[in-house]
């Protein structure tokens, strides 16, 4: 049965608590440090007297503008001096449109102490914005300030720390001495979006909304961007998308291991916040659970992350689409992308997860809930991204890691997304492989051309796809296709449409740059840690001009100012800039002489220590032959 909401969803969104505002723009918040044992987490800090600034996308237009920064994992008070909303350069992501740029206030203030644990909104700002619009939000921080709460998706950020301190920059079109902020992992990087984790647009229409997609890893990528440029592209203006993934997210544990923190909180615990909260939501996407199946495996986390059963997932599959439910939302879930061959090299470790057959047993089970229950609204089937020779795998040119979509495997993913879950009962759609002006599955159309058997049956054809609504009456007809009959789900033909190219989305900013997307990644990049103070024993905290207290950097113990006490806080425009946060050649060449004057110094030490012993030696010999001469 095809599922068509047009008027459902229309339905929905009309309602008397509409206060003109929709949810544009979001990223999921984390504790943005690692922990690499016990209660002790790491994480990297501004420098004071930095502007930090933060570019993002918005999926919807307004008039009116409003910020959300968050300091939900901080555990002192979070301070900043002044912040500002612009335009971005079309031409340079790095800058601002200067006579856009908007200040920031907060109840009638320039200033903002966000408490620790909690979150502010900025004053509604007026500008005229447009969907697919990228803003940029600066802030200035005066005094070091911890990176506490951040998010790693959907946003890329630059910190100007000059040496010789010149205030806020807030306005100014381009920062002075800037570099991006960002988490290395192996050679993938995550975009750091300190604090900032909202941007709502006023648009006064009551027939806007948004979906937010929320899930893992799989779709903390550009997939919820390219899903919102495909509904733009089909005249679908008054649905905003949120994105709401974590890398290394699972459904009924938290993070765990020396990544752990980065990982979130279970996705059941953070629903109500990161989901039913966001603004105007009306509609849910959720992919999520393959960390559930895959973490407790990992040898580097045996005894730390919580083994669940299958039977628990689908409890907690339920739970979510009720809660959601209650609220008036509309639940879709997606099938479970391939895993088959993923061996997460972590750190120094090569295969941290091996591929066990029951990892195919378990996602086969869970498809069938999603494809089969009456509980959810409808089905986003992703079937067509496994490899029609080992249906445990991905199409080989849609991942490099064969767990994360790359840029085919995300353009493939987003047109699977059917128009029918914002109410379109739109036929002939444009896709957002026609957007980009490629095709996914181009090669395998190649190579079926040619006759191969294998190939043939799952080569890709030339209709919509659409939202699918659960069996209720014939459970047994939406069973996942055996293995032996692989069959690709109708996937809409990519012809390229001259006037409807844009440039590629890219992490870093440069247009036409591939997507770089990873979690539960390799190494954590070797940058300036510093280790966060649990609150019991933070020190005091400097107050700023409002009275309010801020959060300001603990100093380690033995490191206090001369005639200070150990542990006291260190005084605003102390502190140093962080050594290289990306593990940058600069900083490995920095290590690797630090290794070579610790070995020269040992050498040294023994070579001191051994003279000293034939010194010893030989003075004695000296003074027991002068004793004989005497005598």
């Amino acid at each position: 049965m095809l599922l068509h909401l047009s008027g459902l969803i229309a339905g929905a969104v009309r309602d008397d608590s509409f206060d003109g505002w929709v949810g544009a723009w979001s990223t999921s918040p984390v504790h943005s440090g690692v922990s690499p044992g016990g209660a002790a987490v790491l994480t990297d800090y501004i420098p004071a007297n930095s502007t930090v600034r933060s570019v993002f996308t918005l999926t919807i237009g307004g008039s009116k503008v409003r910020i959300k920064f968050s300091n939900k994992f901080g555990s002192v008070n979070l301070y900043i001096g002044e912040a500002s909303v612009a335009k971005t350069n079309p031409g340079d992501d790095e800058a601002i449109v200067f006579d856009t740029a908007r200040q920031l206030t907060f109840s009638g203030s320039t200033s903002v102490t966000v408490p620790a644990g909690g979150s502010v909104w900025s004053d509604p700002v007026r500008i005229d914005v447009s969907a697919l619009e990228k803003l940029t939000v600066s802030a200035y921080y005066p005094y070091m300030t911890y990176i506490t709460t951040a998010g790693l998706c959907g946003a890329h950020t630059s910190m100007s720390t000059p040496t010789v301190p010149i205030g806020s920059q807030v306005t100014w079109e381009t920062l002075t001495s800037a570099s991006r902020v960002n988490i290395t992992s192996n050679t993938i990087t995550y975009n750091t979006t300190p604090f900032i984790t909202n941007c709502d647009v006023y648009t006064g229409d009551p027939n806007t909304y948004s979906v937010v997609m929320i899930g893992d890893s799989t779709l903390a990528n550009d997939i919820p961007l390219m899903f919102a440029q495909k509904l733009n592209a089909n005249g679908i203006t008054n649905v905003g998308v949120l994105q709401q993934a974590i890398v290394g997210n699972r459904l009924l544990a938290d993070g765990v291991g020396l990544l752990g923190p980065l990982y979130g909180k279970a996705l059941l615990d953070r629903f109500e916040e990161d989901c039913l909260e966001q603004t105007r939501a009306k509609v849910v996407l959720i992919k999520i659970g393959l960390n559930d199946i895959l973490h407790p495996t990992a040898k580097s986390m045996k005894g730390k992350a919580k083994y669940v059963t299958d039977d628990q997932i689908l409890e907690g599959y339920s739970e979510l689409a009720r809660r959601a439910r209650e609220k008036g939302m509309k639940v879709y879930f997606f099938t479970k992308t391939p895993v088959k061959g993923y061996l997460r090299d972590f750190v120094f470790q090569k295969g941290d997860i091996e591929w066990h057959d029951s990892f195919a047993d378990s996602i086969a089970l869970f498809d069938d809930w999603v494809m089969t229950t009456d509980e959810i609204d409808g089905y986003i089937d992703v079937y067509n991204v496994r490899d029609a020779y080992d249906l445990d795998r991905f199409v080989p040119s849609f991942t490099d890691d064969w767990i994360h979509p790359e840029l085919l495997g995300q353009i493939a993913i987003a047109d699977d997304i059917p128009l029918s879950v914002v109410g379109s009962n739109k036929t002939y759609a444009k896709t957002v492989a026609s957007i980009y002006g490629v095709d996914p599955f181009a090669r395998l159309s190649a190579v079926a051309q040619r006759g191969v058997p294998e190939l043939t049956t799952a080569a890709p054809a030339t209709t919509v796809p659409v939202a699918t609504a659960p069996a209720a009456e014939e459970p047994a007809t939406a069973a996942p296709v055996p293995a032996t009959q692989p069959q690709n789900p109708a996937v809409p033909a990519a012809t390229a449409t001259p006037g409807v190219v844009v440039p590629l989305p890219s992490n870093n900013g440069n247009a036409g740059a591939p997507i770089v997307t990873q979690a539960d990644g390799a190494s954590y990049a070797l940058y300036s840690y510093a280790i966060t103070i649990p609150a019991a024993t933070q020190p005091g905290a400097v107050t700023g001009e409002d009275g309010a207290e801020i959060a300001t950097a603990p100093v380690p113990a033995g490191t206090a100012e001369p005639g200070g006490d150990a542990g006291a806080t260190a005084p605003a425009g102390t502190a140093k800039e962080p050594v290289d946060r990306s593990m940058s050649t600069g900083t490995k060449v920095g290590i690797a002489a630090g290794l070579i004057m610790l070995t020269g110094a040992a050498v040294y030490g023994i070579i001191v220590a051994k003279s000293a012993a034939t010194c010893r030696r030989t003075l004695k010999e000296c003074l027991r032959s002068f004793s004989r001469e005497r005598t």
